[in-house]
């Protein structure tokens, strides 16, 4: 919905309202909303119809230690964390991308997210079935090697000036965006909070310990930590060139852009040694394990009686 802002903030801006107060009153609009839907999932959801709550022997600081030490969450928390680097700093320009280095009309900043959403909504079942039937790993890396050429594609649009191109050429290039933008949205929203899951389940198999909450933790804070990495240094890139030091620029927009796709690269690399296979093969044998003793001790039930 955040999207919408550019488009709200029009329609405020012809009704009168101030610019300042035109870009505000939607993120006060986005802020009861959002705080509305966090009451819901907090009073509405009874957690414990759904989970055995399980507290863990371990600190918190030695529960940390452990974690970072089993090697497959390494992995992913490392991929996860340089992802989101890429992911950052191309979220970051967006907005440039389409009113920058291809010169569309505001309404295009609300148009290109839209289309990226929806693609995603219709991707969402298609990678789950992908998923199921060659693991995690291998659709997560073709997820980010599709991020990578997309991104080095918005930085070949500032090379080669497209803002200066004919409307339709600069319309089907935004158009192409939120398409490759949301196709692999759909692998990297699911897939990587699905993986971490697993490696806190076999954690939890071969140590006994319930340390989920931990495994998650670790997961969010590698995510903010780059969201305040990117928070710090994009607005720095994007205005590479500007005479007055704020302005963006077609090689400072371009620029965000080429390291969002060298981030995507790295990340392909790192997901590269997740090993899938490992973790699959742990969980179905701990289940199997479960199933066989779960049908034993029926069995001895039933010779009792």
């Amino acid at each position: 919905m955040v999207y919408l802002t550019s488009m709200i903030k029009g329609l405020l801006i012809t009704q009168g309202v101030e610019v300042v107060w035109a870009f505000r009153i939607p993120f006060f609009i986005f802020i009861a909303i959002g705080t509305l839907c966090a009451f819901i999932a907090s009073f509405s959801i009874k957690e414990k119809d759904y989970v055995v709550p399980k507290s863990c022997s371990f600190s918190m600081l030695k529960s940390m230690k452990e974690t970072f030490r089993y090697r497959i969450f390494a992995v992913m928390a490392v991929g996860f964390l340089v992802m989101w680097i890429s992911f950052g700093f191309f979220n970051a320009s967006l907005v440039y991308d389409i009113t920058v280095l291809l010169a569309l009309p505001d309404i295009w900043m609300t148009i290109v997210p839209g289309i990226s959403i929806v693609v995603t909504l219709i991707f969402y079942p298609i990678v789950g079935k992908i998923a199921k039937t060659f693991g995690k790993k291998i659709p997560l890396c073709v997820a980010m090697g599709i991020y990578a050429l997309l991104y080095f594609g918005v930085y070949l649009c500032g090379v080669f000036n497209i803002a200066e191109s004919p409307t339709l050429l600069k319309i089907v290039v935004a158009v192409i965006i939120g398409v490759c933008n949301g196709i692999p949205l759909a692998a990297t929203n699911t897939i990587p909070p699905a993986a971490i899951a697993d490696c806190a389940q076999v954690d939890t198999i071969a140590s006994g310990n319930h340390r989920e909450g931990m495994f998650m933790a670790v997961k969010n804070f590698c995510m903010k930590v780059t969201q305040s990495l990117v928070l710090l240094f994009a607005p720095i890139v994007i205005v590479i060139g500007a005479s007055d030091g704020t302005t963006p620029t077609v090689f400072g927009v371009a620029i965000a852009a080429l390291i969002a796709s060298i981030a995507a690269l790295v990340t392909i690399f790192i997901y590269a040694f997740y090993d899938d296979r490992q973790v699959k093969e742990t969980i179905e044998g701990h289940l199997k394990e479960t199933v066989i003793q779960e049908s034993e001790k029926e069995n001895e039930e039933t010779s009792l009686v």
